[in-house]
């Protein structure tokens, strides 16, 4: 979202997170997600001004404090906009806060070993596995790849998002794959060794993202579903340029899945469109 008048606002910065500061730990309930939106607002509006830690450093404190304590009681229901906060923070204000890659990445991979653990333990039921906190988990981590992919590299623990990545696409569900195909393309730009020993396994995987169940119109297919396309789409090139060796056997299988996915009636209408204007 886009503010207007932030010409105005920008002379009042230093007091508005300030007062943001002097409040953060009194507000509960509608006050605090509302508060949390303002603080995501300003770091989509003046990035610059986030890496100023004189400007942003008491703010930032509190929010950490705060992914802290809910991660030590595991009071996971009310983490989600924190994880938003903190991921709109992370991207404005890059190598300012990298102190807290190990922490961020640790957490999210520990939400996501946590709620796998309680889907299997309840016979892989689907309604065990928390969509919303694990999506915010793999988005966090998409944005530490590409932020800090050096930091990515050298981690001691890298490895085992790769792990649920695949244990976590074994679950069907759409939702939770529009991530996880995602973060394959981040890790692979991030680490060009961390996914060479599951080749095999990943490029099945997002190969088999690009296809749509037979016989249905492209209006009746499941939005979640195109999205996992689009993703599976945006993954293969990425591939291509980190891996080119690698990917060239599966070029023929990729060939026929885009071809299928622009034969269909609408996406055929669209592009006579594009090539009439």
């Amino acid at each position: 979202m886009v503010l207007c008048n932030k010409e105005k606002l920008e002379p009042y910065l230093f007091d508005i997170f300030k007062i943001i500061t002097n409040v953060f730990n009194k507000y509960t309930g509608t006050s605090l997600l509302t508060l949390y939106d303002i603080i995501s607002l300003l770091s989509d509006n003046f990035e610059e001004h986030f890496k100023n830690i004189e400007l942003i450093g008491d703010v930032m404190n509190c929010v950490v404090k705060r992914w802290y304590d809910m991660l030590k009681s595991e009071d996971l229901k009310n983490i989600c906009p924190i994880f938003e906060i903190l991921c709109a923070i992370v991207k404005a204000a890059g190598e300012l806060i990298s102190e807290y890659f190990n922490h961020f990445y640790a957490g999210s991979i520990w939400i996501i070993e946590s709620n796998y653990k309680t889907y299997t333990d309840n016979n892989s039921d689907i309604n065990f596995l928390d969509k919303d906190l694990i999506s915010k988990s793999l988005d966090m981590i998409s944005i530490l790849c590409m932020r800090w992919p050096t930091k990515v590299r050298q981690h001691q623990n890298k490895n085992k998002i790769l792990e649920y990545i695949i244990k976590l696409n074994d679950t069907n569900e759409y939702f939770l794959k529009h991530y996880l195909i995602a973060l394959i393309g981040d890790l692979g730009k991030a680490d060009n060794a961390i996914l060479k020993n599951q080749f095999q396994l990943i490029m099945n995987m997002v190969i088999g993202s690009m296809e749509f169940p037979e016989n249905t119109k492209l209006e009746n297919i499941e939005l979640e579903k195109i999205s996992v396309c689009n993703n599976a789409c945006w993954t293969i090139g990425i591939l291509a340029l980190c891996y080119p060796n690698q990917i060239v056997i599966y070029v023929m299988d990729i060939m026929k899945k885009i071809l299928k996915i622009l034969s269909l009636p609408k996406v055929l209408y669209i592009i006579k469109q594009i090539i009439v204007k």
